[in-house]
């Protein structure tokens, strides 16, 4: 699938069908805002034998008592060639002996390691990750939580032709555009995402804007570099500003 059909489809996925969930706390636990220091070798290579449909949401690390949900309303991606037959991946946030901490919508939750998953950092997962910027206004931020600046590569940077091209939008591309703020435009650049932190429960990833993403590139060339600052993965959208090419080229 063309990655402009790939951004719509998850952009209207992702806006129709968050998961409903209790309001997080209103504190976020220390395990969060340390979560991205460094690699976490026991989380990052936790995997056990396949799990079920669904999986089992704890307020806290010590709870005894859950909520179940469809695994795939957790936050996560999917092994090689996004096969949902290899081990699913969820994106951790903390870890507390055999539970993790995922995000589903915009809440966090506690799940047991043995409902069979991979469990990977937020930097390990985007740092090993091939990735584009799906929707982008414009800023880069110079630290992650920083404010925003006008980018240089903004002027470099075409998005898919049916954005400035009215006559050729299908009903799918005409909603997508009525719902997002000013200055927001749907994108599909190529970038290489250098680090992530944790920033008040929101993902900031360091990426470089790039002239030509790898699966396009000539072996062994190097990429022309137009940018390089923090975005937030997430908000202020309701969809994913950047995303993972689930298996690669």
């Amino acid at each position: 699938m063309p990655r402009h059909l790939l951004t719509i489809a998850l952009a209207l996925i992702a806006a129709a069908c968050t998961p409903e969930a209790p309001k997080a706390p209103s504190s976020e636990p220390e395990a969060l805002r340390g979560a991205l220091r460094g690699p976490a070798a026991a989380m990052a290579n936790a995997t056990v034998s396949a799990p079920g449909d669904e999986v089992t949401l704890y307020d806290s690390p010590t709870a005894t008592a859950g909520r179940t949900l469809a695994r795939d309303g957790v936050e996560h991606d999917w092994g090689h060639e996004g096969d949902d037959r290899e081990p699913i991946i969820y994106i951790a946030y903390g870890q507390t002996g055999n539970r993790y901490k995922v995000r589903v919508g915009e809440s966090f939750y506690w799940i047991d390691a043995k409902v069979g998953a991979r469990f990977m950092t937020p930097r390990d997962f985007w740092t090993s990750r091939m990735a584009y910027l799906s929707f982008w206004d414009g800023q880069l931020a110079e630290a992650p939580g920083g404010p925003g600046r006008a980018s240089p590569a903004r002027a470099k940077i075409e998005p898919p032709a049916w954005v400035h091209d009215t006559a050729i939008r299908v009903k799918d591309q005409r909603e997508l555009m009525a719902s997002l703020p000013p200055g927001w435009l749907p994108m599909d650049a190529p970038i290489e995402v250098l680090d992530a932190q944790v920033m008040e429960g929101e993902v900031w990833l360091k990426v470089q804007l790039i002239d030509v993403g790898p699966c396009e590139r000539e072996p062994g060339a190097q990429p022309v570099i137009f940018d390089t600052g923090w975005v937030r993965q997430r908000a202020p959208l309701p969809y994913t500003v950047v995303a993972a090419l689930p298996g690669g080229c």
